[in-house]
């Protein structure tokens, strides 16, 4: 009886991988998927036609040019703030970094220099203000840029483990005297 119940599950097992192998895949190769789905023969070409492409007209009227500047002028101001503000609170070493690079005279120059190009908007004429645009945001991109780069160097140091320094004669539970803490470590 042993030898035949082992026979049929040898039979039924030999049977079961003899299909496996012969069977044809159910799922193609990737290669065989992409060439069956192309996407290049399910496209049919657009139809060509004559209509005049949709430009952005241009403003001819003074006007309407230096309101478009001025509200790109408070937009690249507002954005600048915005981003850093929103990297001070959502990251745990945004103010800690922000108040570290507000010290640098490289952010300091930068600070100062958007803040005359500020003072002089208003004042400014038409042809300069193009300037003063891409200037603003070029200083907006590398204060940012500072910001974030200050915050990954902080993320990389090490992290330092708090020093409870007891003042002398502190004696601990007991009556034992608190040893002296040892000295700082720097690198």
């Amino acid at each position: 009886m042993k030898k035949i119940t082992i026979l049929l599950v040898l039979l039924v097992v030999s049977l079961g991988g003899a299909y496996l192998v012969l069977k044809k895949p159910a799922v193609k190769s990737p290669y065989a998927r992409m060439v069956a789905a192309s996407p290049v023969e399910s496209i049919k070409p657009a139809k060509i036609t004559n209509a005049p492409s949709r430009v952005a007209p241009v403003a001819s009227n003074p006007e309407v040019i230096r309101q478009q500047q001025q509200e790109r002028f408070t937009d690249l101001k507002e954005e600048g703030r915005r981003i850093r503000q929103a990297l001070i609170d959502n990251n745990p070493l945004g103010a800690k970094a922000f108040q570290t690079i507000a010290q640098l005279p490289e952010f300091r120059q930068l600070v100062d220099r958007r803040h005359q190009i500020e003072a002089a908007w208003a004042a400014a004429p038409d042809g300069e203000r193009d300037g003063m645009l891409t200037e603003i945001n070029r200083l907006r991109e590398q204060s940012v840029g500072m910001l974030l780069t200050e915050i990954n160097r902080q993320k990389s140091l090490p992290d330092v483990p708090a020093v409870i320094v007891a003042p002398a004669g502190v004696t601990a539970a007991g009556g034992v005297p608190v040893a002296a803490p040892p000295a700082p470590v720097f690198q």
